[in-house]
Formats: structure tokens, sequence, C-alpha cells
């Protein structure tokens, strides 16, 4: 399973059942939202930044009513246009979130711009022997 950008969305790919090539399996993403547990430094869900919140909401309520807040504050979500790479790291090494987060906090990671389709079509146009 991995995230791959086209068009400059996230779009997830990842293996059917009988088949060993990864193809799309979700709705591009202009951003990326992941759930991780700072205390443990693991990755508890990525996608949707709705259904990621959804999930957070869900189960940080669930642990504070079973009496376990202090798992429920060490839930955090972050939401933006990360390196490919980096989404890829947590996705693919449950461990790597929590340096991921690290390094996020620290400034260590910096968001990408979105550029839609039609914006890189008018770079392009702009450009000297561009359409």
């Amino acid at each position: 399973m991995e995230y791959r950008l086209n068009c400059g969305q996230y779009v997830l790919h990842a293996k059917r059942p009988l088949s060993d090539d990864l193809e799309p399996v979700l709705r591009p993403l202009d951003q990326i939202s992941l759930a991780i547990d700072t205390a443990e430094g693991t990755l508890h869900k990525h996608g949707a930044p709705e259904r990621v919140a959804a999930w957070y909401a869900d189960t940080s309520r669930k642990l504070r009513e079973g009496g376990c807040g202090e798992w429920a504050d060490n839930l955090v979500v972050v939401t933006g246009r990360f390196p490919i790479d980096e989404v890829n790291k947590c996705v693919g090494a449950m461990s790597y979130a929590g340096i991921f987060y690290k390094r996020l906090v620290a400034g260590e990671i910096e968001e990408m711009p979105f550029i839609s389709p039609s914006a890189e079509e008018a770079d392009e146009r702009d450009r000297p022997g561009g359409g």
C-alpha cells in the first residue's frame, strides 16, 4: 500500500485480490490526514481528512468514557500536503509516524503547495515556447 501523487492529489494504491499490481483504491485527495499516537509513535489512521477526524472524535470519546483519558490525550491528527515520501514512510513503517510527527512539529518537514492541473497548464502556456 502506498500513496502516489496524481495531478497534485494524493491517491492511495493497494494490491487487489488476485493481483500483484498496485491499483488506485480511493478517491484523490487534495490533503491527507494522519492520526498518530504520540506516546507510542504509531500511525492509527490515514486518508481523507473528514474520515480521519471522525475516527479521532469517536476513538477519543470512547477512550475518555472508558477511563483512558491519558491515551486519548496522546492521539493527534495532522492534516496537510506533506511530502509523499514522508507519508509513505508513515504508512509503510508504523513506528515512523512518531518520528514524522516530531520532525513536523520541529519545522523540519514543510508542506507542499497545491497546484491545480489548470494552473499547471497556465504555467506551461506562460513559459517561453509554451502552448
